[in-house]
């Protein structure tokens, strides 16, 4: 029996590589007090892909009080009822693209 060339199909799929690019943190936080209150100002990422940011508040010894997310464009936030005068509070904001992935992180107290 004569041996036949039979092609041979093989094909190598590559599926595309995501690359990850974390969006930059805010620039310029400032925080201005007032009695059981605090408004935070910031710059937001220039990056093209940067969609919100989440703002998260904590007491000294990492319990969470409060966090909301805002979108691009705003670049202020007023947290209100912050009730202890002896209570030291940390302040998180986070970035995050259009596909929701977290950037970096910015804190302050």
């Amino acid at each position: 029996m004569k041996e036949m060339n039979k092609p041979s199909y093989f094909y190598t799929l590559l599926s595309p590589q995501k690359i990850f690019n974390s969006v930059a943190a805010v620039k310029n936080l400032t925080a201005e007090s007032a009695p059981g209150a605090v408004h935070l100002i910031w710059e937001e990422p220039t990056e093209d892909n940067f969609s919100y940011v989440t703002v998260s508040v904590f007491t000294k010894y990492n319990t969470f009080i409060h966090s909301e997310s805002l979108p691009k464009g705003s670049i202020h936030c007023s947290i209100n009822r912050l009730i202890s005068s002896q209570c030291e509070y940390l302040f998180q904001i986070q970035s995050f693209d259009l596909e929701k992935e977290a950037g970096e992180i910015v804190r302050g107290s």
